[in-house]
């Protein structure tokens, strides 16, 4: 503990524990005041400034400084003071992660994409409702972790925790949830060879979706984008076709933008050419009954039965969703030496974007890989 010689009475900070901490003179009486994980914390020490008092501070100060230093900070305050502890606890007690959630939700409302309440708020609506009453008091948050991974997936529990983080750091500010989770690996990118997907679009032939399918091979665009083209965004002429993407159409909304804001023009290949005819007057790619194609109902009724089924056969070497077929241009397009920038420019991501992802993962057959050693 640091010793005091001197009290200090003039007015403002007048020393700071571990680079972290500092002592504030205020009014006659000390304050500690920090910062932790972007939120302000402020600590009244009784006794108004005698020697007493300083001393008490910089005990309180180390202590604060090592949990910090250690990841075992209360920030409740609890620990370093039971009185002001004691307050934050009482108002805790009557919020629940449920309660904080709805509250949450309330406050974004207005400026949350709508995808994400409609997709990502539900499903968390739906696993708080099948979490047992005592998993949502917050007495019990160093326990969540266990008992979401109970109801959903590792995976899942991720991306719920970005949300239900912010929404109950309100009451427990520097809660990090995702600490409760195994740490998720990355998985590669995974993609059809050149034949494989020519087998694909052999299967689809004389499926209402197989100009669907075709379009997603040989644009690698992404499914969304595809599922919002209408007619006035394909232009021809006696040279090229040409296709501008800049919508998406995704969990039943349509959003003026792409993924990731990228609005581009690209020249369509014969083989994609061959797919805009057929197309209704709303939409190039419509559903069996002229509405937005449903990706989930697609994917589940057409596309995993009959792919399913080719990997059954031998036809494939794996199962993969349909949004692989973007990842099989890329990788195809890259094995065939065509250029980095041109290949993001094709299917709106950035170049960085492509060799960080792309770049390296197409495979070689066991008959490709020299033997080194004889």
């Amino acid at each position: 503990m640091k010793q005091t010689n001197t009290i200090k009475n003039s007015i403002g900070t007048f020393d700071r524990v571990a680079n972290r901490i500092s002592l504030i003179n205020r009014r006659g009486s000390i304050q500690l005041r920090w910062t932790f994980s972007g939120k302000r914390y402020h600590l009244a020490i009784p006794g108004g400034v005698s020697k007493a008092a300083i001393a008490a501070a910089y005990a309180k100060a180390n202590a604060i400084a090592a949990d910090i230093a250690l990841n075992q900070f209360d920030a409740t305050l609890f620990k370093y003071d039971s009185e002001k502890g004691g307050r934050i606890k009482r108002r805790q007690s009557e919020e629940t992660i449920a309660t904080l959630w709805e509250k949450y939700k309330e406050k974004k409302r207005q400026t949350a994409a709508l995808t994400t309440q409609k997709s990502v708020w539900r499903e968390i609506d739906r696993a708080i409702a099948a979490l047992p009453p005592s998993a949502l008091k917050l007495e019990n948050i160093a326990e969540l972790g266990n008992h979401y991974l109970n109801i959903r997936s590792a995976n899942t529990a991720h991306r719920h925790f970005i949300s239900l983080q912010s929404a109950i750091r309100v009451a427990i500010p520097g809660i990090k949830l995702k600490e409760q989770l195994p740490k998720m690996a990355k998985k590669p990118i995974q993609f059809f060879f050149a034949e494989e997907v020519h087998s694909i679009l052999k299967a689809f032939q004389g499926n209402h979706y197989q100009r669907y399918v075709t379009f997603l091979a040989a644009t690698g665009c992404r499914p969304e984008e595809a599922i919002a083209l209408t007619p006035a965004d394909i232009s021809s002429s006696a040279q090229e076709t040409e296709c501008t993407i800049s919508k998406i159409f995704s969990k039943g909304i349509l959003r003026p933008y792409t993924k990731n804001s990228l609005e581009r023009t690209v020249p369509l290949s014969d083989l994609a050419s061959q797919t805009i005819a057929g197309g209704s007057h709303q939409l190039i790619f419509p559903s069996p009954t002229g509405q937005y194609i449903d990706q989930h109902n697609f994917l589940n009724r057409e596309w995993r039965p009959l792919v399913t089924g080719m990997v059954e056969q031998g036809q494939l070497r794996r199962y993969l969703p349909s949004y692989a077929l973007r990842h099989s241009f890329i990788s195809n397009m890259l094995y065939r030496g065509v250029a980095l920038p041109t290949i993001a420019w094709l299917v709106g991501d950035r170049v960085d974007t492509v060799l960080q992802f792309y770049a390296g993962i197409q495979t070689v057959t066991s008959s490709e890989l020299p033997n080194l050693y004889d």
